[in-house]
């Protein structure tokens, strides 16, 4: 297994035991289709392959991460709002996060995109 996938799935297991201990049905994983079938329903936190730089310039491998924090917009525009809040709540209370930007998820068979942050972490040394 690759590092940058081991990672990615250390990742996942942090996100889905905070999740829980949160009280919350929203799921987290590495696999687009679990996270988009998680957001419409609960929540999703989609964990993505990392930007990589190599132990050349900076004397070990770093890897950083996005995790898009997506859900249904049913309820109206300020309830999913308050939704991804709460994903980004346990997100920020899980890893270091550098930084997050509004986004969106898609699904690639199409459909209506799904309100999205895209949360990217610090980089971490793999």
């Amino acid at each position: 297994m690759g590092t940058t996938l081991a990672a990615a799935q250390q990742l996942e297991a942090q996100l889905a035991a905070a999740l829980t201990a949160a009280g919350s049905k929203a799921r987290a994983s590495c696999d687009p289709e679990t996270a988009l079938q998680a957001a419409l329903s609960h929540g999703g936190l989609l964990i993505g392959p990392p930007q990589t730089t190599y132990g050349a310039t900076y004397g070990s491998d770093l890897a950083t991460f996005t995790v898009t924090a997506a859900t249904t917009d049913a309820g109206g525009y300020l309830k999913a709002w308050q939704r991804l809040d709460d994903l980004l709540d346990v997100v920020a209370a899980t890893l270091d996060v550098a930084g997050v930007t509004p986004g969106q998820l898609s699904a690639p068979t199409g459909g209506d995109p799904l309100p999205a942050f895209v949360i990217t972490l610090e980089p971490i040394d793999l």
